[in-house]
């Protein structure tokens, strides 16, 4: 019913949309921490709401040097793959200049090629950031700081505010990767780089 009204009445009103949804969130909530339901003192291989079994989650959590390597050699092999796929299309742009269609396969390549690169840069440094990449804490390190340089990105920087995200997720005060409002998102990355003082 709340969700409902939300959705009727306050469509065009995000702050009042997100009070909403706390609402309904914290009624969720009494109803999930009521007597006998509170796990939250239990050790997690007690709790009865866990979909995997402790060896499951052993299995699928082991860290290897080896995979690691596997999984990034895949990724910068695909990024290879696209850099040939741009010189073909490159060439073909060269020879078929009056033609449209090499013209529309060289921007879809370097669109893919683009993405490779972000998604290196990030889903690879956010593991080299949580040690999960590499069984060896310092590969993950090097490989973290490594991949960052292509995709634009400051491994140091990106460990701050990530420490800081883990620490209020989904605080809008004060998690670092909500994106919310340009002036308080512009306040927040200065306010990381050390100054302070701004409205």
């Amino acid at each position: 019913v709340v969700y409902q009204h939300c959705f009727t009445c306050c469509r065009f009103h995000t702050d009042l949309c997100i009070l909403c949804m706390d609402y309904v969130d914290a009624q969720h909530a009494c109803g999930m921490h009521s007597e006998g339901d509170d796990w939250s003192q239990l050790p997690n291989s007690r709790r009865v709401d866990r979909p995997l079994t402790r060896n499951q989650l052993r299995d699928l959590t082991a860290k290897s040097d080896l995979k690691g390597f596997v999984q990034l050699g895949c990724h910068i092999g695909l990024i290879v793959v696209a850099a040939f796929v741009i010189h073909v299309c490159w060439e073909l742009t060269l020879v078929r200049w009056h033609q449209l269609w090499p013209l529309v396969l060289l921007a879809a390549s370097l669109l893919w090629q683009g993405f490779l690169i972000c998604a290196l840069g990030f889903a690879c440094q956010h593991e080299c950031l949580h040690y999960t990449a590499f069984r060896t804490r310092a590969l993950n390190g090097l490989i973290g700081r490594l991949v960052s340089v292509p995709a634009f990105s400051f491994y140091l920087h990106e460990k701050a505010m990530h420490k800081e995200h883990h620490s209020y997720t989904q605080d809008l005060a004060r998690d670092p990767e909500i994106v919310v409002g340009v002036q308080r998102r512009l306040k927040r990355i200065v306010e990381a780089a050390g100054a302070n003082g701004l409205p």
